[in-house]
This record gives C-alpha cells, sequence and structure tokens, in this order.
C-alpha cells in the first residue's frame, strides 16, 4: 500500500509499513513541495485521460454535447419535449409515431396540461435519442 507521509518541509515516501515488510526499511524523504507537484501532475494526467475518454466516446457516436441553445431555451422555461422534437426536426405527429404515443399526449406535455407517466417519457426519449431525464 502506498503511504506517504508528510511533515511541515518533507515527506517520506515508502510501501506498506515495517510491521508488515520488516525486511523493507528504506524509505525516500522528498520536499512537500514536490510531492505536492508530483499530486498535481497525477490529477492533471487523471483529467487529461477523462478528457480523452471523453473525445473518444464523442466521436464514435456515443455521446453528444447539448448545445448552447438547447441550453438557452431551457433556461427560458420552455419545456424540454418540445425544445428536443425541433431540434431533432420532428413534427408532433412524427414524433407521436415513431413513439408509439398519441400527438394530442404530446401536445398536452408540451403544454404542461399533462406530465406524462415513466412509460412514456422512456418512449419518448428513445424516439428522440436522449435520456428520459433530460425531457421529464
Amino acid at each position: 500500500m502506498w503511504n506517504p507521509t508528510l511533515t511541515s518541509k518533507s515527506a517520506t515516501l515508502g510501501w506498506g509499513s515495517r510491521e508488515s515488510h520488516a525486511n523493507l526499511e528504506k524509505h525516500d524523504v522528498i520536499p512537500v513541495k514536490d510531492l505536492q507537484m508530483l499530486m498535481e501532475d497525477s490529477e492533471m494526467l487523471a483529467d487529461v485521460k477523462a478528457y480523452d475518454a471523453a473525445k473518444a466516446r464523442l466521436e464514435a457516436g456515443e455521446d453528444e454535447l447539448i448545445p448552447l441553445e438547447i441550453t438557452e431555451r431551457r433556461l427560458r422555461g420552455e419545456p424540454a419535449l418540445r425544445i428536443w422534437r425541433e431540434y431533432r426536426e420532428f413534427t408532433q405527429e412524427q414524433l407521436a409515431k415513431k413513439a408509439k404515443v398519441s400527438r394530442a399526449l404530446i401536445a398536452a406535455i408540451e403544454t404542461k396540461r399533462k406530465s406524462g407517466s415513466v412509460t412514456t417519457w422512456k418512449k419518448l426519449g428513445a424516439a428522440l435519442d436522449v435520456g428520459w431525464e433530460q425531457l421529464a
């Protein structure tokens, strides 16, 4: 187990403890400033790996960025279903057919006259290729 020990000006780095590794008593001492720099570099590397993974998912079509237009419309209070339906260039009738729900239900949800069941939201989300949670 990695076992860093910090003092005010230096750090002792080693593996395990004396009890578990009696024959491994050698430790290296480095300044705390250097340890902090190593830790920051490690965090940066983790961030770069996460960025690369996200970029690969985008390039493979496994993920997409939410356009600013959608975010702005949501902030103005427009119904998410209408925003995503229009963004995907569906009419209410086309979406109803693809999601296997009525056009009247879509209209009622978009005008906030009905809330829709979880089953309905899942059908709509699948038809729009959006997580249903983003619509509800």
